[in-house]
């Protein structure tokens, strides 16, 4: 039963990064398409699901600072990697490990997983300290398995896909056993 539920979250996993790998593809191929345009246009781009000539435009940017945002490992890029590496823990410890504590008997907390520790660390990092690390947090960061160094993280291409690879083999185990 608990493979069952752990090849559920791996395959949930799976699909998130799914989400982000054509997302930021998409995004590359937009800023692409926006760089094309004529420098007379590049000031700022109006974007809305309507044309924005007749309608009011939702956002309006600086299209060099959008044209940089949607590059490979830009900050459009980051800020969905880091939203999916939030969600993925919520997911977790929201729904899967209480589900895995329950086929074995167990309270929440005795479900333990060095990888899903360490996202815990990075969701709080991420939500609490404005992405920010110090030489502690880099050592306990270390089942993630990322070159880390002091400062503001950013979760590159490389690194979303490291930690999804990282679930393929997702280690779990029980701290203390059904009575």
């Amino acid at each position: 039963m608990t493979d069952t539920t752990l090849d559920e979250f791996k395959a949930e996993c799976q699909s998130l990064y799914a989400c982000f790998f054509f997302s930021v593809a998409g995004m590359q191929e937009r800023g692409k398409q926006i760089k094309k345009t004529r420098p007379s246009q590049l000031n700022r781009v109006f974007i809305g699901p309507k044309d924005p000539m007749l309608h009011r435009p939702i956002a309006t940017l600086n299209s060099r600072a959008l044209i940089q945002s949607l590059s490979k490992d830009g900050i459009y890029s980051n800020e969905l990697a880091k939203s999916l590496l939030v969600m993925i823990f919520a997911r977790w410890d929201e729904f899967y490990r209480p589900l895995l504590a329950n086929h074995r008997g167990v309270d929440k907390n005795s479900v333990k997983s060095d990888l899903m520790g360490a996202l815990r660390l990075l969701r709080n990092v991420i939500v609490h300290a404005n992405s920010k690390i110090d030489e502690q947090l880099v050592k306990r960061l270390a089942p993630m398995g990322w070159e880390l160094i002091p400062g503001e993280i950013i979760i590159s291409e490389e690194m979303m896909q490291q930690f999804i690879e990282l679930t393929h083999s997702l280690d779990v185990r029980f701290t203390r056993y059904a009575t």
